[in-house]
């Protein structure tokens, strides 16, 4: 009697076990599985209000226009992918399209053309945009909280009670953006411009901001407790301006660099290098030992290792140099001279290539992916 105990015990066990795995897996799959129906339909007719598409995954088609409102898009992904001469395809778009109240919560988004859409009211929480032209935009209420925002571009937009809480943001550009009430709290901003920005009662509270620009930008009633600044500028700004504004000793930094297009490797430019040259500790624009040097000739130079992000090295000479393991995410390496250096296991991702001459360079374990070689001359 005890052992048909013993053995009923084990097998509703075994059960209750089966049965709370199939119900994890069936709700996993769940919520990243769209409507067969939803994406056909707006394939079709570029009009698919309150769609379930979680999770799908677009390359390729234009959705310029498209009607979106209340969709849910929640793990979506938006992105380019480069044709055999390294180019940005052009065709992947969002230009006006109309995503009001729609759920886009950890989408992610590269290299999307979005200019003028709406996102009123949407939820973008934990999403990723990188290289993102969202210039004209909407975004009135909109969530971006836990985002992460990389070289996005939101010139003339407007943000009004947009929401950016613990969100990290890199040289990102809002300059004539409106940004009224918005909330920044524990965000993370480095190397961004916001230049001629109405940021009037918006909230900086426990915010770090590294390198930013608020020139002849409104802050009046905007909120900095608590908050962390290092190298910005507010020349010409009115209003609340944090009294920890200036870091004693260093200079006043120009203007953030305007992001143009696609090209991710002009981000930090020559004047940014000039003034913020000897100042290290800032995440994207200089760190100790990544050192841009545009036109410069740095023949057998030893950049191995070293963190470059953003690094400008346009028209530089230089040949024979190891950049072996080094971070190069995003530096600009036009029309360099780049014969016989060793890039070895380097990350190369967004980096700038066009023009460049990488003959003899080694590339062997290198992320190049989306780089943009146009008019290299390969190895």
């Amino acid at each position: 009697m005890r052992r048909s105990m013993t053995w009923c015990r084990d097998v509703l066990f075994s059960c209750l076990l089966m049965a709370f795995f199939l119900v994890g897996l069936f709700s996993s799959w769940e919520a990243h599985a769209y409507r067969e129906a939803d994406l056909k339909k707006l394939l079709r007719k570029k009009r698919c209000p309150n769609c379930d598409l979680r999770g799908i995954l677009v390359v390729g088609p234009s959705l310029a226009g498209a009607d979106l409102r209340g969709a849910d898009l929640s793990g979506a992904r938006f992105r380019v992918e480069s044709n055999s001469q390294g180019d940005w395809m052009k065709f992947n778009t969002l230009a006006g399209a109309d995503l009001t109240g729609a759920n886009l919560q950890g989408a992610s988004f590269a290299a999307i053309d979005m200019r003028g859409a709406k996102l009123n009211r949407a939820n973008l929480g934990r999403a990723s945009l990188s290289a993102v032209n969202l210039r004209g935009a909407q975004a009135l209420g909109a969530r971006f909280d836990g985002a992460s925002l990389a070289a996005v571009q939101w010139q003339r937009a407007k943000l009004n009670r947009a929401s950016f809480v613990k969100a990290s943001i890199q040289a990102n550009h809002f300059s004539h953006a409106v940004l009224q009430d918005t909330d920044w709290s524990e965000a993370s901003l480095q190397a961004c411009h916001f230049q001629h920005v109405d940021l009037q009662k918006a909230r900086f509270e426990k915010a770090t901001l590294q390198a930013c620009s608020f020139r002849f930008a409104k802050l009046e009633r905007a909120s900095w407790q608590g908050a962390s600044l290092s190298v910005c500028s507010f020349q010409d700004a009115t209003g609340s301006i944090p009294k920890n504004a200036f870091a004693p000793g260093v200079p006043t930094p120009p203007a953030t660099p305007y992001v143009d297009g696609m090209n991710l490797g002009e981000i930090v430019n020559n004047s940014v290098n000039r003034g913020l040259e000897g100042v290290h500790g800032v995440e994207g624009v200089r760190r100790k030992g990544a050192k841009g040097c545009p036109g410069c000739v740095q023949k057998n130079a030893n950049y191995a290792g070293k963190d470059l992000k953003y690094a400008n090295f346009r028209k530089a000479n230089l040949r024979g140099s190891n950049f072996q393991g080094a971070n190069l995410k995003y530096a600009n390496f036009q029309g360099a001279d780049l014969r016989g250096v060793n890039l070895k296991r380097a990350n190369l991702k967004y980096a700038d290539l066009r023009g460049a001459d990488l003959r003899g360079a080694n590339l062997k374990g290198a992320n190049i992916k989306y780089a943009r070689t146009k008019g290299a001359r390969l190895p």
